[in-house]
């Protein structure tokens, strides 16, 4: 049966694409507050809105949490405000290239979107730096994770934890294997390998996340 289903589909069914957590729809987008009644928040021209959407165009992962409710009505002129006063910046223009990348998110994997990588000394926040932007962004039931260096572990972490990574804590210089791999995954890319229990048959992953990473030092040398 299942085999039938999957060959229905592929001869038979319209093909749609899925999202994790937002995307931009023609000229509109559109985030997923991950609710069971399935809220999300519509961007338009014409203003900002709670919506409801159908079920199937937002893929959710396992550790994807629900987002909180918006204040709609809060200006847009005091997001800057609110960035200053919870990220530990030094500058104006930190914060705008912070608003930047927060902003760019609402594309979701359909732009290429550089990795952000936070340095400083120990006790500074860096991680309390990135719970509160991924709590932002995408947010999670489990906690930051350390980067993991076999590049078959990386591509399942990267493409399994939706639409935004983070890793903590990264001690570099990282191999030229796992800094490949995480050039694959911003301009995104397909990977293969042999299937479990199998000579020929292949698995294929599609590679695309919005990565973050802290450290006490630059841990990518290329």
């Amino acid at each position: 049966i299942r085999n039938y289903l999957i060959m229905f589909s592929l001869e038979d069914g319209e093909r749609k694409d899925v999202h994790y957590r937002s995307n931009r729809f023609g000229n509109r987008f559109i985030y997923d507050l991950y609710t069971n009644d399935n809220k999300a928040i519509e961007v338009t021209a014409d203003g900002v809105h709670c919506i409801d959407i159908p079920e199937g165009v937002f893929l959710r992962s396992h550790t994807d949490n629900e987002q909180i409710m918006p204040d709609l009505s809060s200006p847009a002129e005091d997001l800057p405000f609110y960035i200053q006063k919870h990220f530990n910046i030094k500058s104006n223009q930190e914060c705008i290239m912070l608003i930047s990348l927060i902003l760019s998110c609402c594309h979701g994997r359909s732009i290429n979107i550089p990795n952000l990588i936070v340095i400083g000394q120990k006790g500074s926040g860096k991680s309390t730096f990135l719970r509160y932007l991924q709590s932002i962004i995408d947010p999670k039931t489990t906690d930051l994770s350390s980067l993991v260096q076999k590049e078959e572990d990386l591509v399942i972490r990267l493409s399994s934890s939706g639409l935004f990574v983070c890793f903590d804590n990264v001690v570099g210089p990282l191999s030229l294997a796992t800094e490949a791999t995480i050039a694959k995954a911003v301009t995104g890319a397909v990977t293969t390998r042999r299937a479990l229990y199998s000579t020929s048959a292949e698995t294929i992953t599609d590679l695309r996340s919005v990565i973050a990473m802290n450290s006490i030092a630059l841990p990518i040398r290329q």
